[in-house]
């Protein structure tokens, strides 16, 4: 990881225009088209005394493997999530069907 000063250099160098930097984030240009705000980039890597040690790296990986052997798990809630709001939807649209028939 960069340290918040070669991270703006390298944006900038990649042609990310820097628009602001606060302690905890910094922001950049939208590169939409017609975009109006800036995007802030929020996190610990975007503030200002940020320094990636060797401890920092295990904990992160470590957080990515919890996260990865929890893939089944969220997939399985989220379909059943997805599957009871469809269920709840197609009741709505049958009770107003009904209705309108009335």
């Amino acid at each position: 990881m960069l340290p918040i000063a070669e991270l703006v250099q390298w944006l900038e160098s990649n042609q990310i225009n820097v628009t602001r930097q606060v302690k905890n984030s910094i922001s950049i240009e939208n590169p939409y088209e017609g975009a109006k705000r800036p995007i802030r980039l929020e996190g610990e890597i975007y503030e200002q005394g940020f320094r990636a040690t060797g401890e920092y790296r295990q904990e992160v990986q470590q957080r990515i493997e919890e996260y990865r052997g929890t893939t089944s798990e969220r997939y399985r809630t989220n379909v059943t999530d997805y599957q009871r709001q469809l269920a709840r939807a197609n009741i709505t649209a049958t009770a107003i069907q009904q209705s309108t028939r009335k």
